[in-house]
């Protein structure tokens, strides 16, 4: 599964020490963070009526682009983040689904 976004960070004013009310992104539409997760270990059924499907999904070689757009905070951000970060970075995901059968007429 290919996926490919950006992250919008958030912070408030006033919460804590660190609330300068900073707001930027990693990752663009023009530089995303791209994934290409595959399926690691079985999948497994829930015997459910309908049965549920499980399984797992996971990249561990992904680049992560530096932070932008954060109004002079970039350095701070890209510091604590380790960003721009090389391939490496690691993302696992569990997924699961469910289905019916119906009978053709």
């Amino acid at each position: 599964m290919r996926y490919r976004a950006f992250l919008r960070l958030s912070r408030p004013r006033g919460a804590g020490s660190h609330g300068s009310g900073l707001h930027c992104t990693i990752g663009s539409t023009a530089d995303p963070i791209r994934t290409h997760t595959a399926r690691v270990g079985p999948t497994t059924t829930i015997p459910t009526s309908p049965p549920i499907k499980q399984f797992v999904l996971q990249d561990t070689t992904f680049p992560v682009p530096a932070a932008t757009d954060c109004h002079g905070g970039q350095r701070r951000v890209n510091a604590r983040f380790g960003l721009p970060a090389a391939s490496g970075n690691s993302i696992t995901m569990q997924a699961a689904y469910t289905y019916r059968m119906y009978p053709i007429s």
